[in-house]
């Protein structure tokens, strides 16, 4: 909080606002809780390479650069909720101990209280595991002792709860799996109590009636692109971009978003519907650069540490190379490493390597690249921006001399993806 002027007009002592605030993290202290390094444990070096793949799928994450601002308007949604709901004066919350959804009195519409984030990206650029991490970071549930501010009640705030969403699931369904969140981290049962044949409108005044009393912060859905799918637009009873509107018109929770639709499927919406989706805002969670300080990072931790390549070898060329193959996705570039260690392949890592991993895990699945090796040697030229062409020879390290300028790097790479064609096996 910046000013006592802004903490006298809005938070006016709500213990739900300076709660959350009390736990804010700083840039450094989020990054350092929601890094995961395996390859600093001690004796790492020792593991074989069966131990070493399930440690980078369960044990490695690196704090991307933008993890603060999701983390920070996390922050800031939950504050735009609470105010509407001071303890003080909003006293819902005191209907928890009843046990009888039907017999809890309907909340009242907050005016105003509709907050909304929108995290849009492609499948496997992170939004899910950064998502995680971050919310991981928020305490769930945070006790509050009776005082003035609660106005005599003992409170448990939930502040955040999360929920995926499911191709043609139904709306009940949905209602129901928010509820069952609430009562894992409260140790309720609500759900359980829920008629399996209400209606779908009571089912979701028994869902609004349960985040209210739980003092929920912020209800975060994943993968909402399934009710912005086409396909389902005006289902009867079924998650669509219609149901979303209601669901921000009447929750009176902010809601976070996450999805992967395409930019042109997003302009067909109605105005509303994107009002609703991004009303505070959205983060694109891209693919990263070639050039990507970050991006090399992780390419040169991974390549040395579970690979043990030598590190003079990961060159601008290398880079070029694995950011072919994985356009910039933390999470092909994984699997790439994953499928190297599991076949043992280590040291210093050829091209040949490369398409070969790339090629296993992706042959079944899609249409493959041409081969880096081919499309350089098609230039004329190598990526250092020399006449040359690039030579790659197994099991001998890919090397350049002069490392070329970031405007000349992007123009190769895109000479690559413009012209570069795809096959299959």
């Amino acid at each position: 909080m910046s000013t006592n002027t802004f903490m006298d007009t809005f938070v006016k002592g709500n213990p739900l606002v300076t709660a959350i605030e009390e736990h804010a993290l700083s840039e450094d202290d989020l990054s350092h809780k929601i890094t995961v390094r395996c390859d600093n444990n001690l004796g790492f070096a020792e593991w074989d390479c069966a131990e070493m793949e399930v440690g980078l799928d369960k044990g490695f994450f690196m704090s991307p650069p933008h993890a603060y601002e999701l983390y920070s308007r996390i922050r800031i949604l939950m504050m735009m909720g609470y105010v509407k709901r001071h303890p003080a004066s909003y006293d819902y919350d005191k209907h928890i101990h009843l046990a009888d959804l039907k017999k809890v009195p309907a909340p009242k519409k907050l005016k105003g209280a509709g907050n909304s984030l929108f995290i849009r990206g492609r499948s496997g650029g992170g939004k899910t595991t950064l998502m995680d991490s971050v919310l991981d970071t928020i305490p769930t549930v945070i006790e509050h002792q009776p005082s003035p501010l609660t106005e005599g009640r003992k409170i448990r705030q939930v502040s955040w709860v999360k929920v995926d969403m499911s191709k043609g699931a139904s709306r009940k369904a949905f209602y129901l799996d928010v509820i069952q969140e609430i009562d894992k981290v409260l140790d309720t049962s609500f759900a359980a109590k829920i008629p399996s044949r209400d209606l779908e409108g009571e089912r979701l005044l028994y869902m609004i009636k349960v985040c209210r009393m739980a003092c929920l912060g912020v209800l975060v859905i994943d993968d909402v692109q399934w009710a912005l799918s086409g396909t389902a637009a005006n289902a009867n009873q079924k998650i669509t971009n219609e149901f979303l509107e209601q669901l921000f018109n009447q929750l009176g929770i902010p809601i976070v978003f996450i999805g992967t639709p395409e930019a042109e499927k997003l302009k067909g919406f109605a105005e509303q519907t994107g009002r609703r989706l991004a009303h505070n805002g959205s983060i694109e969670i891209n693919s990263d650069s070639v050039i990507s300080t970050f991006w090399r990072d992780m390419v040169k931790t991974m390549f040395v540490s579970f690979l043990g390549m030598d590190s003079q070898h990961i060159n601008n060329d290398f880079y070029h190379i694995i950011h072919h193959y994985t356009e910039g996705n933390a999470s092909r570039l994984k699997t790439i490493v994953g499928n190297l260690l599991r076949r043992e392949v280590t040291g210093n890592i050829t091209a040949e390597h490369v398409h070969e991993a790339y090629s296993q895990e992706k042959g079944a699945f899609e249409e493959l690249k041409t081969p880096f090796v081919q499309l350089s040697q098609s230039k004329g030229k190598k990526l250092s921006g020399k006449a040359t062409s690039t030579k790659s020879q197994k099991n001998t390290a890919i090397k350049t001399t002069v490392e070329d300028s970031c405007e000349d790097e992007d123009d190769f790479e895109d000479a690559f993806i413009i012209t570069g064609g795809t096959h299959g096996q």
